[in-house]
């Protein structure tokens, strides 16, 4: 496994004083750009939420990953059927950072920035009294971008090399992806269980580019797996009953490519505090905040945790 982008960034900037066309050759015959796929997908996935991680490259500074997403979700209730038509979105920002030893005391601080945007749908199927499935489609479009500050010696020597080719380009891709989710709720006595086990396919291809050696098609898996534990507190808050939440939840990622983010899978615990405001007579019926920690292989972050039920 090669970690993004240190091992790869390394090796092209081994070569920053070659010729040019040996920098092209690098970037190619590491396939850096299924990097690239590995953070639209990452941004664009429904099930892995909000957050801000530290990502272990071995080196000075840690990467940087912050991501921000706005899920929209509906589900509709058909007379006289099981089967319940749902509609789904994501909104997300996603934003790397990274410092890469140069020369000279130097380092090189790159930043990729992706923003982007699926709507699908599905229906949940019902198994038995706890049981359902739910097969989904999405499609979307990401923007990926990316930018690096020099420092004296790196804007004279390295910029003019690697501009447009390792940093300083833009990036156009469509995404479609394939999700199966097998769905449990139960209740025991008041404590209510809510458990999903997922899996995604994406297909990830560019379509405009800055140069071709940003151009890139790849698949990628997301397995995850996810439960939520509530309970009420016995107390209300403007009429409103406070509930108790503990999250748990494993996401791994699958790749045919050797570059990635850093990591292969992300592990998270957590708590919340709901509460139901039905009673209102809002589309909203629920609203619950909390916070979560987040661990994996040579990765770590926390995120804060806000979700509403209509």
């Amino acid at each position: 496994m090669k970690r993004w982008p240190h091992l790869v960034l390394c090796s092209v900037l081994a070569s920053a004083a070659e010729a040019q066309t040996n920098i092209e050759q690098i970037i190619r015959s590491e396939n850096i750009a299924g990097a690239y796929a590995s953070i639209i997908n990452f941004a664009t996935e429904p099930d892995i939420s909000a957050a801000k991680l530290k990502i272990d490259a071995d080196l000075p500074e840690e990467d940087e990953l912050r991501i921000v997403k706005f899920p929209l979700r509906k589900e509709f209730t058909l007379d006289n059927r099981q089967w319940k038509p749902v509609i789904q979105g994501t909104l997300s920002r996603l934003e790397l950072r990274s410092s890469l030893p140069a020369f000279a005391g130097e380092t090189i601080d790159g930043t990729w920035t992706s923003y982007s945007a699926t709507l699908g749908g599905g229906v949940r199927i019902p198994l038995s009294k706890h049981w359902n499935i739910l097969p989904a489609v999405d499609g979307g479009y990401a923007y990926l971008k990316s930018e690096a500050e020099y420092g004296p010696v790196g804007e004279a020597v390295l910029k003019p090399i690697l501009s447009g080719k390792l940093y300083d380009w833009e990036a156009h891709a469509w995404t479609l992806s394939a999700h199966l989710a097998l769905l449990y709720n139960q209740t025991f006595r008041k404590l209510e269980i809510d458990a999903h086990l997922s899996g995604t396919v994406s297909h990830i291809q560019s379509f405009h580019t800055t140069s071709d050696l940003q151009e890139f098609e790849e698949r990628i898996g997301t397995i995850t797996i996810k439960a939520d534990a509530t309970h009420p507190l016995g107390f209300s808050i403007l009429n409103c009953p406070i509930f108790g939440v503990a999250h748990l939840g494993h996401s791994s990622l699958v790749s045919d490519s050797e570059v990635n983010l850093g990591f292969r899978f992300l592990n998270e615990a957590g708590f919340s505090l709901k509460t139901d405001i039905s009673h209102y007579g809002t589309p909203i019926k629920s609203l619950s905040l909390g916070a979560m920690v987040l661990w994996g292989d040579h990765v770590g972050g926390w995120k804060i945790l806000t979700t509403y039920r209509f």
